[in-house]
């Protein structure tokens, strides 16, 4: 019996997929959003997107399928949490 391989798309190709069909190159985006390729190109590698670059895309036209999803980080500096020496007060 043949085995009949099974292909499985990652959201990453199906975008690409449609970018290129659209003739939607990731210069075009970037010049139109007055932003670095490399900024797009990591955009569409990405796990997750902030709110306000997903809309950026979605306004140029993107599906929404097609992008990673939103999380919104919070601002600012990463809190790290250091050991307390001995004789430091805990806040």
């Amino acid at each position: 019996m043949e085995e009949i391989s099974q292909i499985v798309f990652t959201r990453q190709a199906m975008l690409s997929a449609w970018l290129k069909q659209e003739g939607i190159t990731q210069a075009s985006i970037a010049q139109a959003l007055e932003i670095s390729e490399q900024s797009v190109s990591r955009w569409i590698r990405a796990q997750s997107l902030s709110s306000w670059r997903h809309s950026q895309l979605v306004s140029f036209g993107i599906p929404v399928n097609l992008l990673p999803p939103v999380v919104d980080k919070a601002p600012g500096p990463k809190r790290t949490n250091f050991p307390v020496q001995r004789g430091e007060l805990q806040a």
